[in-house]
């Protein structure tokens, strides 16, 4: 009997000890890290969305421009460059735009790259769909290089005065280190910022110096996706992880610890594709220490 009450308190004492450990050490540091990162995914989805419109005003403009489209329309190479490139610097824009025929193959890029393969935007989702549909345009995430940098951006339909479609025109925002040091510069010190592109599986951009920071990093690089897989930090189910860390069943999928950071991951969504899931091109990987 004396044995039984001895071992009942020894459980007791390990699980209040337990206990007491959750809620004064490990939980804090973890919710405050959680916090952190809501704030800034906000401000990185307001940025995505902001980076989106500017794109596709500075393609209307573009679409507006009687002499840009008369030149693109007579195929003259020189003049488009010219006046493509005059309208980009009074604009300040950081990005690059492409101009393709009506097969999405590129006539003219301001990116040296982009049209050097002029078949890399003709092979992209984000072009086939307005090339397929009347009137439609697209809007959101796309991936034009060969070196895995991921980008924003706007494409639009070019039509003839008959309404034939003649080409298309797509203004596109890189998300580059120097992007994400600019939203990097909005948050918290202790927020970094990294890009994951699908297509290569390894990160294409990070904000300033977070490759020195960023341990997981170098574990993507070696594995890709296989990397995010598992659960939050390590028991192995997730529901059960978010009643000890309290964490919203909207984010619970995209959050987890690794190398001691907190993480989320912002996925960057294509359209559907024909079995109905969206492309995902990658994610924005938000990040802090857990110990400040």
């Amino acid at each position: 009997m004396k044995v039984k009450v001895v071992l009942t308190l020894v459980a007791a004492i390990t699980v209040s000890g337990f206990l007491v450990f959750i809620v004064t050490q490990f939980r804090p540091p973890r919710i405050a890290a959680a916090k952190r990162l809501e704030k800034a995914q906000e401000v990185v989805k307001k940025s995505l969305h902001l980076t989106r419109s500017q794109c596709d005003q500075l393609g209307e403009k573009l679409l507006s421009n009687d002499d840009l489209i008369k030149a693109f329309s007579d195929r003259d190479k020189s003049a488009s460059r010219a006046m493509l490139t005059e309208i980009i610097e009074k604009e300040s824009f950081p990005g690059y735009v492409i101009l393709t025929d009506d097969r999405g193959t590129v006539f003219i890029a301001t990116d040296v790259e982009i049209e050097n393969r002029p078949t890399v935007a003709n092979r992209s989702q984000a072009i086939r769909t307005p090339l397929k549909s009347k009137g439609s345009y697209y809007l959101g995430a796309c991936e034009f290089t060969t070196n895995g940098v991921l980008a924003v951006g706007a494409i639009r339909q070019i039509r003839s005065k008959n309404g034939n479609l003649i080409g298309l025109i797509a203004v596109c925002q890189p998300l580059d280190s120097a992007y994400l040091e600019r939203i990097a510069s909005r948050l918290d010190k202790s927020i970094d910022l990294s890009v994951f592109a699908t297509s290569s599986e390894k990160i294409s951009a990070t904000s300033l110096d977070f490759k020195t920071k960023g341990k997981f990093l170098e574990t993507i690089d070696e594995k890709g996706e296989d990397a995010f897989s598992g659960s939050v930090f390590g028991l192995g189910y997730r529901p059960l992880e978010a009643l000890i860390v309290p964490i919203d069943s909207a984010r619970l999928d995209n959050t987890f610890e690794r190398a001691g950071r907190w993480w989320f991951r912002c996925e960057l969504w294509g359209l559907p594709e024909p079995s109905g899931k969206p492309l995902s091109y990658g994610c924005v990987l938000i990040s802090t220490p857990l110990a400040l």
